[in-house]
C-alpha cells in the first residue's frame, strides 16, 4: 500500500476521547505490513508526502499479540495468512495436540504482522487547543508503534512482551524524515504508554532527520513530571521513605506558589519518589533543585540513581548535596554523566541532621538533558 499527497483534517475528533485512551489514529494500522512473498507493487506500506492537520492522533501502528492464526482471539475466524500455504489451522495449533506454531517457520508465519510500514517526508501539526478534550492520557496528539501483553491462549509461544518487543525494534517499521509541529507524545512498545519526542529518537530510534518545532536535536527539559518537580498541581510522586512527613504546600515558594513541606520526626530522615523511575535520553544530564529550611540550618543530600529496563542499577548513586537555611532558597546543580544502558533515574532526599518537627521545603527539582 502507498499513501502519499493527501490532506488528512480533523479526523477521529468524536470518537477519540471514548476510545479508552487507546490513540484513534488518522491512519491506523492493525496486523498490517508488507512481504515481499506476496505479490504487490510495493513490499512495504509506505506514508509519505501527506499533511496531517489537527487530528486526533497522527499514525498508529498496532499488532494484537493474542491474534494468530488458530487462536481464539483470530478474528478472521477459520483463515490462515497467506505467506507460507503451509502455515494452516493445523499447524498453527496448539503445540500439545501436535501443532506447530512454536517452531520455526510457522512461529513467524502463523502471525498477522505489522511490518515494513514506513511513515516519511508528512508534516504533523496540532494545536490540542483547538480540539476538545484533546491530552496524552486520552491518546490525543500520539504517533504509535505498539502492541498489548502478550496472554492467551495458554499455549501461544507470544506470551508477555514478545510482540511488543518485535512490532517496536524487529519488523521494520520506520517513522523518518517528518516535521512536527505542536505538542505530540508518542506510545512506543507498551499499550498505554507515553515518551516525548527525544526518548522516542532515542531509546526507539524512531525519527531520524526530523523536526519537532524547528528542531533536529530534541533536550529535554525536565524528565521529571511537573507535579513532582514544581508541586503546582499536587504532591506529585513524593512518599514518605523514613522519619518524616510530605505535604504540597503553600508557606513557602521557589516559583510559582507551592513547595514541597518536609517535616523530620528524627535527625535522620528521608523521602523518595514512588515512581519507578522517570524515563532518560542517553544524553549527559544537569541535575539541580532548589532548599529553604524554616528554622535554621541544615545539610541535606539528593540521591540520584540511574536504572535499566529491569530496574537495576547502571553505574553508582550520585549524591548531590546542599546546606539550607531560613535566610532564603538556594540551589544545588551538578552535571551528571548517563551511563550506558540507562533508562530510568529513580531520585531520593535524604539527610543525617534534622531537628524533631522543624519543616523545610524543596521545590523545582530538575533532570535536564545537558547539551553536549
Amino acid at each position: 500500500m502507498i499513501v502519499r499527497n493527501n490532506n488528512f483534517i480533523r479526523n477521529a475528533l468524536t470518537g477519540g476521547p471514548t476510545n479508552g485512551g487507546f490513540p484513534s489514529g488518522a491512519i491506523y494500522l492493525s496486523e498490517s505490513g508488507g512481504d515481499s512473498r506476496v505479490a504487490g507493487r510495493t513490499a512495504n506500506i509506505e506514508i509519505y508526502d501527506n499533511k496531517f492537520t489537527n487530528n486526533w492522533a497522527g499514525v498508529v501502528l498496532w499488532e494484537n499479540a493474542d491474534r494468530f492464526c488458530a487462536s481464539p482471539s483470530n478474528t478472521s475466524t477459520g483463515y490462515c495468512t497467506i505467506v507460507n500455504p503451509a502455515a494452516t489451522l493445523t499447524t498453527c495449533s496448539n503445540p500439545a495436540t501436535g501443532g506447530l506454531v512454536n517452531q520455526a517457520p510457522y512461529y513467524s508465519d502463523c502471525r498477522w504482522k505489522t511490518q515494513n510500514v514506513k511513515v516519511h517526508n508528512n508534516i504533523f501539526s496540532i494545536d490540542k487547543d483547538s480540539i476538545a478534550q484533546c491530552n496524552a492520557t486520552l491518546g490525543c496528539g500520539m504517533q504509535g508503534i505498539f502492541s498489548n501483553s502478550g496472554s492467551s491462549p495458554s499455549w501461544s509461544p507470544y506470551m508477555g512482551d514478545v510482540i511488543q518487543n518485535d512490532i517496536a525494534f524487529h519488523q521494520n517499521n520506520l517513522f523518518s524524515n517528518n516535521t512536527y509541529i505542536g505538542n505530540w507524545n508518542f506510545m512506543a512498545k507498551t499499550q498505554g504508554s507515553s515518551y516525548n519526542y527525544a526518548l522516542w529518537q532515542a531509546r526507539f530510534g524512531q525519527d531520524a532527520g526530523s523536526t519537532i518545532n524547528g528542531q533536529s536535536q530534541y533536550l529535554v527539559a525536565n524528565a521529571i513530571d511537573t507535579n513532582t518537580a514544581t508541586l503546582e498541581g499536587s504532591k506529585g510522586t513524593w512518599t514518605n521513605w523514613f522519619n518524616v512527613a510530605t505535604a504540597q504546600s503553600t508557606d513557602q515558594a521557589h516559583t510559582g506558589t507551592h513547595s514541597l513541606k518536609v517535616t523530620p520526626s528524627d535527625q535522620f530522615w528521608g523521602i523518595e519518589s514512588v515512581s519507578t523511575g522517570f524515563p532518560v535520553t542517553p544524553a549527559n544530564k544537569t541535575i539541580s533543585y532548589w532548599g529553604r529550611m524554616s528554622a535554621g540550618t541544615m545539610a541535606l543530600s539528593m540521591e540520584v540513581t540511574f536504572v535499566d529496563a529491569a530496574q537495576n542499577p547502571v553505574g553508582s548513586t550520585t549524591a548531590i548535596p546542599l546546606t539550607i537555611n531560613a535566610a532564603g532558597w538556594v540551589q544545588a546543580s551538578q552535571d551528571v554523566t548517563t551511563p550506558s544502558g540507562a533508562e530510568s533515574v529513580i531520585i531520593k532526599f535524604d539527610g543525617a541532621n534534622g531537628t524533631n518537627g522543624v519543616p523545610f521545603y524543596l521545590d523545582d527539582i530538575v533532570v535536564a538533558d545537558k547539551a553536549s
